[in-house]
């Protein structure tokens, strides 16, 4: 039988592929190996799990490459902060942790709704949060190549608590208005933080609607109901950010001037900490931070909320290292 010309190559093609898949199982023990899984970010998980992600363009807006030219724009009027600088502990303003609205399920069309977005960030303001746009939360989500295996509003939050930094997250899984008078506006909801994970479930909220002018008032006041009902969670937890970009000897990280970060002040990356879990009712009421693995200094302030910072001591840091504040 006379041999096809082209069997011998795609038999050639087969053995390579094999032999690939083969010593890529053989390395992803030794790289477990030398990981600590009391401090792995997403990044190092995909290394071992899903070797084939792992490339220059798996970061959260484009290319590495990409990314730090967009650093270096934004960084072109930044001054550095002065090696030895300290910021008066007394002159530092308080943090404040930021947080946005993430809808899986699609919100109507509505003017009233329309409305609503544009007052959603002064409404945020007002409970000490910085506010992250719907949109920009959505865009990054979209442009992110993997954004199907982020099963859950969990890995929702943790993705989006590194960039663009919403450590917390309203995530929508129902809003509805009244398909007639009288009726009533539904918001379902959960609260996720990004830092741990950590879902905090609230009841469906509502409110009536007897007439067609009183929409104007029930939308905006369903989402007020669910910033009061997630007060204690927003403004309980200690302050903490993510890195979501490292080079060298420098991180960047999802907080900035807005969330009251000033040049020099000293940050940590921290080990595996514990839930602290009310022992009356089991549910995780807070999160107690590990030790200190590193130091960071805030080095520059960029962008609308960002900030660059150096490791003073200890490391290595990753990306996706929790960020707390020193003082």
């Amino acid at each position: 039988m006379k041999r096809s010309a082209g069997m011998f190559p795609a038999t050639v093609v087969v053995v390579v592929v094999m032999c690939l898949v083969l010593l890529r199982g053989a390395m992803a023990p030794a790289l477990a190996a030398e990981l600590d899984f009391g401090n792995i970010s997403d990044a190092d998980t995909r290394k071992i799990f899903y070797p084939s992600l792992v490339s220059g363009d798996d970061v959260r807006e484009g290319t590495i490459t990409e990314r730090q030219v967009n650093i270096s724009r934004m960084l072109r009027n930044e001054p550095e902060t002065p090696p030895g600088a300290v910021f008066p502990l007394a002159a530092m303003p308080p943090l404040r942790p930021k947080a946005g609205l993430f809808c899986g399920a699609p919100l109507p069309r509505h003017p009233v709704v329309d409305e609503l977005m544009h007052r959603l960030p002064a409404m945020m303001q007002e409970c000490g949060l910085v506010p992250v746009p719907s949109a920009e939360l959505h865009a990054v989500f979209g442009r992110y190549p993997w954004r199907d295996r982020l099963q859950g509003p969990p890995a929702i939050g943790r993705f989006l608590a590194e960039y663009p930094g919403s450590r917390f997250l309203f995530y929508v899984r129902g809003f509805s208005l009244p398909a007639a008078v009288p009726g009533e506006v539904r918001l379902d909801c959960l609260l996720v933080d990004g830092e741990s994970g950590a879902v905090y479930p609230s009841p469906v909220f509502r409110r009536p609607v007897y007439h067609p002018s009183a929409l104007t008032g029930a939308v905006p006041a369903v989402f007020q109901d669910m910033l009061r009902y997630h007060r204690l969670q927003l403004t309980g937890a200690a302050w903490s950010t993510k890195i979501f970009l490292v080079q060298n000897n420098l991180a960047y990280i999802g907080a900035g001037r807005l969330s009251g970060l000033v040049p020099a002040r000293e940050l940590t990356v921290n080990g595996p900490g514990r839930p602290l879990i009310d022992p009356r009712t089991g549910t995780m009421v807070g999160f107690v931070p590990g030790e200190v693995r590193a130091r960071l200094r805030v080095r520059r302030l960029f962008g609308p909320d960002l900030a660059e910072v150096e490791v003073v001591s200890g490391g290595p840091v990753r990306m996706g290292n929790v960020v707390h504040s020193l003082q």
